[in-house]
């Protein structure tokens, strides 16, 4: 049987200065840069880099 209570692959939605801006499905052992690396890297003159994550329970995490 199959469920999704440990994906293989997780969404990301990836916004800001990235070369590809959307949505993409990644492993769920990737890390914050090989999401940025997914989307093409970051644009010159890009800011700081802020994680929100939103838990399945609808709690917000955010990390700078």
């Amino acid at each position: 049987m199959r469920t999704n209570l440990n994906p293989k692959l997780i969404d990301v939605q990836l916004s800001g200065r990235v070369r590809n801006v959307g949505p993409y499905k990644l492993s769920r052992l990737s890390t914050l840069n090989d999401a940025i690396a997914s989307a093409g890297g970051k644009l010159p003159i890009s800011g700081k880099i802020t994680l929100v994550r939103i838990n399945g329970d609808g709690s917000i995490i955010t990390k700078k």
